[in-house]
């Protein structure tokens, strides 16, 4: 079937949690993307692209240096046969010049621009002067690019208000659902490969094992847990990075027994964990001034129908967390917030209506929906 609508789609990098949303696009309108950053995946994430998995998608993706901007050049000399151009995410010296560059060729040619960014920041006093400056270079450099587009697309409340805050018009801006979904995988019984008892209720924190993830903070508020409640219960901590074995360290100092440490988990598997996990906790701290955007385990915690637990710090806590239903959202580095929300969380009451309320979100945060309301946004832009 022949598709109208044309547009030319720039991003930093190709996770695995944004294929589902790239094939929903392609599969409804003629989308080609162009990647500026393709070693970002392994940096930030820990995983190389999965090229087999986007074979099916118009990829292309921008060397470094020269030849990338060369190639840029040539992507954009042929820019008439698009109708809309989606901005990269501006968060590196590299994509403010690309941007740059893009935004000055689509309003000599007159392509209508939109712009995707889950940006917001820590409140003032947890940022330090390091982090306040790199901020406030965010806010005034790529402000001038992306004030520029036709379209901001929104994810959330923070976003929304940091959009505002820094003089986008409210009419420019558009809420889409931010999303991830696990894909479907063989079945592997974690209770069995990590000797789990049957009776424990888990309680999982998946992601990168870093300072600014809080980590430390679970184990602590775990600790602080009743000896006959930590009998009940089994703390599973997937995943790796630097902070890993300083957890550890917290771990064996705490003299704490039921405590697992997964290491890596390949991004494929990890609905198997979310699947068989009771309570998802995801314990975001502003350390060094850092919050996250938004925080896509939340979305797949949701997918399974699981009661969630996370921080001030993340941006979907406030899109997908309603306390006292589906979870909590607590103060960021609040230890004894924590505790009390784990505790809350184990009870049978919450776990029912944790799943009734998942299911409603997973209505409105899946790849079709995320697809389908950018799309019918774009058709409205170009008119």
């Amino acid at each position: 079937m022949q598709k109208s609508l044309k547009i030319l789609f720039f991003h930093n990098t190709l996770p695995e949690y944004r294929i589902g949303w790239f094939r929903n696009l392609a599969q409804n309108a003629d989308v080609q993307f162009v990647f500026t950053n393709e070693q970002l995946n392994k940096k930030e994430y820990g995983f190389t692209i999965e090229y087999e998995k986007i074979k099916d998608l118009k990829c292309k993706f921008l060397l470094d240096g020269k030849q990338g901007i060369k190639d840029l050049k040539q992507i954009m000399g042929d820019s008439m046969r698009y109708d809309f151009v989606e901005l990269p995410p501006i968060d590196s010296l590299r994509e403010v010049i690309y941007s740059a560059y893009i935004v000055y060729v689509c309003k000599k040619k007159n392509i209508k621009i939109g712009y995707f960014w889950e940006k917001w920041e820590a409140p003032w006093e947890k940022q330090p002067l390091k982090r306040r400056v790199k901020n406030l270079i965010l806010r005034v450099i790529p402000g001038l690019i992306y004030k520029r587009a036709d379209v901001i697309f929104s994810v959330g409340r923070k976003n929304r208000e940091y959009f505002i805050s820094n003089g986008v018009k409210e009419k420019k801006i558009v809420w889409i659902p931010d999303v991830s979904e696990t894909p479907d995988c063989d079945y592997i019984d974690l209770r069995e490969k990590f000797n789990i008892p049957s009776e424990c209720k888990i309680i999982m924190y998946l992601g990168r094992v870093l300072p600014q993830k809080g980590v430390g903070d679970l184990i602590k508020a775990y600790s602080r847990l009743n000896s006959d409640i930590k009998e009940k219960c089994y703390l599973l901590i997937a995943g790796d990075g630097v902070d890993l074995e300083n957890c550890k360290r917290l771990t064996q100092m705490l003299k704490l027994n039921n405590v697992c440490f997964t290491g890596s988990v390949n991004p494929a598997q990890r609905g198997n964990y979310f699947a068989q996990c009771d309570i998802f906790v995801y314990p975001v701290n502003y350390y060094q001034g850092w919050c996250d955007v938004w925080g896509l385990t939340l979305n797949e915690a949701v997918q399974h129908g699981k009661i969630a637990i996370a921080t001030d710090a993340v941006g979907s806590a406030y899109e997908l967390i309603k306390n006292g239903v589906n979870g909590f959202r607590i103060e960021a580095g609040n230890i004894e917030q924590l505790k009390s929300a784990i505790l809350n969380a184990l009870s049978q009451k919450l776990a029912w209506t944790a799943m009734v309320k998942d299911v409603e979100l997973k209505k409105i945060f899946s790849y079709a929906e995320m697809g389908k309301r950018y799309i019918e946004v774009v058709e409205k832009i170009v008119g």
